[in-house]
């Protein structure tokens, strides 16, 4: 990531898309079946935007929340920021000692990791019996622009895509969708044309800070998606969102877990149905 791009993550607690995309995540946490005194670790925490929204969620259970940043200087302001505990490190080999978790969130990180696959498969280690993990990442190649880039991605996912790549690596899927819907086709037009102009391009990507109308308006119309995400996926966005756990397999007579520990699937959940918005 370019050094602007870093710099640009500051206005995470107040730009549109990251306060849309929380307001998205915090609904969708509340749907999944976190036990009381949950563990919770953000990988990839950034500047530590989504931290007091984990902790809010973690002291309603009286649990506990930990964090991993491989930046220093976005580590040192997550830690300011939240006053949590912020270890550094990077999936997939340079990671710290964790203890196994209730819930694991990867908010745009795998975009980032050349071996996205080796990644997941050391998640998978991080879980608990019937734990999470929640992971939402950039969709659609055909949306790359000067802000992948910017941002050093390798790659963006299709629904299909993250499906595979989870379940691949022991993971079974509850819940996947598309978000950021609404504002697909402006975006879908805006990196159109900004990938057939010679139009000089934003070291930090997209990331920058509209008016404070503009960011409000588009607060709200992001973060609305909150609604249509209660009732059902969504057939496309700007973004991807994963809910899984591990997978679990007959042995013995008994259900065991990857790395033989057991679990049980929630076959009845509402996460766990396949509906969608029809276009």
């Amino acid at each position: 990531m370019t050094p602007e791009a870093y710099e640009a993550l500051s206005i995470d607690t107040t730009h549109w898309w990251f306060v849309g995309r929380r307001a998205i995540i915090t609904d969708i946490i509340g749907q999944i079946p976190v036990p009381s005194h949950a563990h919770i670790v953000e990988i990839g925490a950034g500047a530590g935007g989504n931290l007091p929204m984990l902790q809010a969620i973690a002291d309603k259970q009286g649990g506990s929340v930990t964090a991993v940043e491989q930046d220093p200087l976005s580590r040192q302001r997550a830690i300011e920021r939240s006053g949590l505990e912020v270890q550094g490190g990077s999936l997939p080999d340079d990671m710290p000692a964790i203890a196994q978790s209730d819930l694991i969130v990867l908010l745009d990180v795998l975009e980032y990791i050349e071996d996205d696959a080796s990644a997941l498969k050391y998640v998978a280690t991080l879980v608990k019996p019937n734990g999470h993990v929640l992971i939402t990442v950039p969709a659609f190649n055909f949306l790359w622009s000067d802000h992948d880039r910017a941002h050093h991605h390798c790659r963006r996912y299709t629904k299909k895509g993250l499906d595979r790549v989870l379940r691949e690596t022991g993971f079974e899927i509850e819940r996947i969708t598309y978000f950021n819907t609404i504002l697909f086709p402006v975006i879908l037009m805006a990196r159109v044309v900004g990938n057939m102009l010679p139009v000089p391009h934003s070291p930090s990507g997209d990331v920058s800070m509209p008016g404070k109308a503009a960011n409000a308006f588009l607060t709200k119309l992001f973060g609305s998606e909150t609604y249509l995400l209660r009732k059902a996926n969504l057939p496309v966005g700007v973004s991807v969102m994963a809910i899984a756990k591990l997978k679990t397999v007959k042995a013995e007579g008994s259900i065991a877990g990857i790395n033989s520990r057991r679990g049980t699937s929630i076959a009845d959940s509402p996460l766990n149905q396949e509906t969608h918005v029809e276009t």
